[in-house]
């Protein structure tokens, strides 16, 4: 009995496997219709798909914000690290390094911590901060009450 479950098991990791590696080929090789933006032009093949269409999404709301005066709120670059309605918002392309690392990453190899030695780690961190100094007093309160939890367990 337990040989058959993880015989199972073996097979359902290796078919997410093979799924995953699919996409990351798709991502690569095939250029979606509807990421046809100029804006987004240098992500196609070096972002999946799914950070595409995300994007896309993001852009469709910029009307909608302008229209009813609106805040964007910042979500899809908090939570994903993508770019959000309001940094969209200005139509200029888009570089691969402006997207987290993630949704640039197109095979299964192991990462490594230093692997994007380009990347100013202070001037991230200044840009972070001055983002969350612009926020309303409810949205920093939320967005401090994120980093905290996630660096609680540190200082157990």
């Amino acid at each position: 009995m337990l040989d058959s479950i993880v015989g199972d098991v073996i097979q359902i990791v290796k078919w997410q496997e093979e799924s995953i590696k699919e996409s990351f080929e798709r991502s690569i090789i095939f250029h979606m219709a509807h990421h046809n933006d100029d804006q987004f032009e240098l992500l196609k093949g070096n972002v999946s798909h799914v950070a595409l269409d995300l994007l896309v999404g993001e852009k469709a709301k910029i009307q909608m914000l302008i229209t009813s005066n609106s805040s964007c709120g910042c979500h899809l670059f908090m939570t994903r690290g993508l770019l959000c309605a309001c940094r969209l918002s200005n139509n200029a392309k888009i570089t691969p390094d402006e997207i987290d690392v993630f949704w640039r990453k197109l095979n299964l190899n192991p990462s490594l911590l230093n692997e994007d030695k380009n990347v100013d780690i202070d001037v991230q961190m200044d840009r972070v901060i001055q983002h969350i100094k612009n926020q309303p007093n409810p949205v920093k309160k939320s967005m401090m009450s994120k980093v905290l939890s996630a660096v609680s367990h540190l200082n157990q």
